[in-house]
C-alpha cells in the first residue's frame, strides 16, 4: 500500500498544479506579448524656439526646418509620441530645467554651462558663429548722413544757430547808432550784418568787414570769440564721434572689432556666453530677426549668432542690407537638450545616429542650408 502511495503522489501533484499554472499564464502574458488593451506610450513635450532655418513656422502654422525635420525622423525611429510647444530660447531653457519640457529642439550649441544645467544629446551638426553688420559701401555713408543729422548733430546745429543769432542781435542793438557804417541801415540790413559778423567770428574766419567800435560791443565780441572756440570744438568732436561709429560699423571683420560698437545677441544663446567671456558688452534680444532689423536701422553695429541662421536670413529677408562674416575658429557642436539624467537621452542618441547615417539627412541639409552646407556639416 505504501509503495503504491509513493508512486501516485507525483502524478497527483502534477495534475493539481497544471490548472493553476495554465490559469496564471493566461492571466499574466509575457512582457513582450502584445495586448490589445495596453495603454499607448506617454506623449512627451518638445519645446521649440523659432530660429530659421533650424526651426520656423510655415504660413499654415506648421513647424519645419533642419532641427524640426531631424527631430521628427528621430522620434519616428525611436517610437516616441510628442507635441511641440513654442518658446523663446531663455524661457525654453528654464522650462526644460524645471521639468515642464522633456526635449528642447533648435540650434542648441553644446556648451559646458548647458551641460551643467541639463543633458545634451549627441551632436548632429558642427557650426560656426558669425557676425551680421551693415555692408561697407558709399551707399552706407549716404544713408548714414540723414540719420546722423537727426540726432545729436542736429541739436548742436540748432543750438549754434540760435546762439549766433542772439549774439548778433545784441551787438546790433549796441552798435546800430554808434556804428552805422557797419551795423546801420534798416533793421533787416543791420541785423543781417550783425549775424554775418557773429558767424565769421564764431568760425574764427574774421573777415574784418564788420567790427564793433563801442566798449560793450567789443567786450561782447571778445567773450563770443572764446565761447565760440569751445562750442565749435565740441561740435566738431560730436560730428567726428558719430561718423567714426558709422565707419566702425562698416569695418567689422572679427570679434576683436566688436569692442567699439553695440552688439546684439539672442538672450541665453551660446553667442551671448561666448562674447561675454571675451569681455564684450551685449544687448539681448528675444529672436534673431529683431536683432537683424536693428542692425539695418543702425541701433546696433553688429549681431552675432550661428552662421547658418544669419546666412539664411541674409538671403531670404535682408539681401543687400546686411553682410554676414563667418568666424570659422569659433566652431561648436549643435544638438538637442533633455532634462538631467533623462531616460530619453539614450534612445534619442541611438535614433539620431541612425538618421544621420541615412542619405535623407543630407537632403534635409541641402534643402534648408543650400549647396554651401560644408560650412555647417563635417
Amino acid at each position: 500500500m505504501s509503495r503504491w502511495f509513493l508512486l501516485l503522489c507525483p502524478v497527483v501533484a502534477v495534475l493539481v498544479a497544471t490548472p493553476a499554472y495554465v490559469a496564471r499564464a493566461q492571466a499574466d502574458p509575457p512582457p513582450d506579448a502584445a495586448s490589445p488593451g495596453a495603454p499607448a506610450p506617454a506623449e512627451i513635450v518638445v519645446g521649440v524656439y523659432e530660429e530659421p532655418p533650424f526651426a520656423m513656422k510655415s504660413e499654415t502654422g506648421e513647424w519645419q526646418g533642419v532641427a524640426v525635420a531631424l527631430w521628427r525622423e528621430v522620434a519616428d525611429h525611436a517610437g516616441m509620441r510628442f507635441h511641440l510647444v513654442e518658446y523663446e530660447l531663455e524661457p525654453l531653457l528654464e522650462a526644460l530645467e524645471a521639468g515642464r519640457v522633456d526635449v528642447a529642439v533648435g540650434p542648441m550649441m553644446i556648451t559646458a554651462e548647458r551641460e551643467r544645467r541639463f543633458d545634451m544629446t549627441s551632436s548632429f551638426m558642427h557650426v560656426a558663429l558669425a557676425i551680421a553688420t551693415r555692408p561697407p559701401s558709399w551707399r552706407t555713408l549716404v544713408r548714414d548722413i540723414p540719420s546722423a543729422f537727426s540726432g545729436r548733430i542736429l541739436k548742436w546745429s540748432l543750438g549754434l544757430a540760435v546762439a549766433m543769432f542772439v549774439v548778433g542781435l545784441i551787438v546790433w542793438r549796441i552798435e546800430r547808432n554808434r556804428n552805422p557804417v557797419h551795423f546801420g541801415g534798416g533793421a533787416v540790413k543791420g541785423v543781417g550784418d550783425a549775424i554775418w559778423w557773429s558767424a565769421s567770428t564764431m568760425s574764427t574766419v574774421g573777415y574784418g568787414d564788420r567790427t564793433p567800435i563801442t566798449l560793450w560791443g567789443r567786450a561782447i565780441g571778445v567773450i563770443w570769440m572764446f565761447v565760440s572756440i569751445i562750442l565749435v570744438s565740441t561740435f566738431t568732436a560730436t560730428v567726428s564721434s558719430v561718423l567714426t561709429v558709422s565707419q566702425l560699423q562698416s569695418q567689422i571683420h572679427s570679434f576683436r572689432d566688436l569692442t567699439n560698437v553695440r552688439v546684439g545677441v539672442v538672450d541665453g544663446s551660446a553667442a551671448a556666453g561666448y562674447l561675454t567671456g571675451l569681455g564684450i558688452i551685449v544687448k539681448p534680444y528675444g529672436d534673431v530677426v529683431a536683432g537683424m532689423n536693428d542692425v539695418v536701422s543702425g541701433e546696433v553695429g553688429a549681431f552675432v549668432s550661428e552662421w547658418p541662421v544669419l546666412r539664411y536670413l541674409e538671403r531670404q529677408t535682408f539681401a543687400g542690407k546686411v553682410a554676414v562674416i563667418a568666424q570659422p575658429f569659433s566652431r561648436g557642436f549643435v544638438g538637442f537638450a533633455v532634462q538631467r539624467d533623462s531616460k530619453l537621452r539614450r534612445p534619442i542618441d541611438v535614433a539620431m545616429l541612425e538618421v544621420l547615417a541615412n542619405p535623407a539627412w543630407q537632403d534635409i541639409v541641402r534643402k534648408y542650408l543650400g549647396s554651401d552646407a560644408s560650412l555647417q556639416v563635417d
